[in-house]
Formats: structure tokens, sequence, C-alpha cells
């Protein structure tokens, strides 16, 4: 009796400790802290790092040139141009970026930040952090995508990362 009340005491802490690297909930309402987007309903969760300065100006698996000043990221499968709200659990900042490069390739990570974008989420000095990630889709409309688009599928066009990244960097909002 007294193993299976342990055993009931100690569950919901081991289900808490249980680390989830995606979880799926269907598409949600507009993400009020970055106005054009709504979220997927994918959500990341694990290890972030930042790279910068020895990549700065070399080319990107996409084909751009990589900028540690720009808000970007890699990540191993999502397609390019994917747009992720960043969230930093430790002090509740969140940045957007935009899936622009393979990596990281290291084992417990899912996500490489620019500089930049790192260090919106004060996660500079420490060079790592666990965060979430949910995955947001631009809202069509006039400036971003036809109406007819089809958000469901990730390989729709996606605005220019200038239009959107440059409204709001880093959002206080939680996640």
């Amino acid at each position: 009796m007294k193993k299976t009340g342990l055993l009931i005491l100690l569950s919901p802490l081991v289900i808490a400790c249980a680390t989830t690297r995606a979880v799926r909930h269907g598409p949600q309402t507009p993400d009020d802290a970055f106005p054009g987007f709504v979220e997927s309903g994918e959500v990341l969760v694990g290890g972030a790092s930042w790279y910068g300065p020895g990549f700065h100006g070399r080319k990107t698996a996409n084909g751009e040139r990589f900028d540690t000043h720009a808000m970007t990221a890699a990540h191993k499968t999502l397609p390019f141009g994917t747009y992720l709200a960043v969230t930093n659990p430790e002090n509740d900042k969140t940045v957007l970026v935009r899936v622009n490069d393979r990596g990281p390739y290291i084992r417990g990570r899912i996500i490489d930040l620019s500089y930049a974008a790192a260090k919106a989420i004060d996660m500079i000095k420490k060079g790592t952090a666990e965060v979430v990630a949910k995955v947001l889709w631009p809202q069509p409309d006039e400036q971003h995508l036809p109406r007819s688009a089809d958000l469901s599928d990730k390989r729709a066009s996606l605005p220019p990362a200038e239009t959107v990244i440059g409204q709001t960097l880093v959002s206080t909002s939680g996640y």
C-alpha cells in the first residue's frame, strides 16, 4: 500500500520532468505578440545555442549570407522560411526568428540562434538555454500571402524577413 501511495505521489513529478520535443495542438488564434502571424500549433521544447562571429558573411544552407545581426536560426528539419517565436522561460523574453540554416549538430539541442536573436532573449553570456519555440504562420493579407494560400502547407510562400521581423523583435508576454 505504501509503494502504491508513493507511486501516485511521484507520478506528476516524473511526468513534469519528461521532455517532449514536439507537441501538436492544431491551429491557434492569432499571436498578439507578433501581429500578422497565427500559431501553427507546433511547439518545440529543448536546448538552444547561438552562433555568429566565425560564420558572419558565409553562405547558409539556403544560400543566404549569414548575418549575426539578423533575427535568424538554424533548425535540422523545418522548412527554410519557417518563422518561430522562441522564448527563454528563465526570463520570459521572446524573439521572432526565421529559419535559414541547418543545425545544430550537438545532441540535445533543437535550434541555433543568430547572435542578435540570442542577445534578445539574454542567452549570450550563458551560451545555451532551454527554450520553447512556437512555429508561426503568416496570416494571409495583401502584404503577405494571397487569400487562397493554404496555411497548413508549410511550403507556402512566406513574407520576406524584413517585413515582419522589423515589427517586433522582443516580446515579454510569455509563451
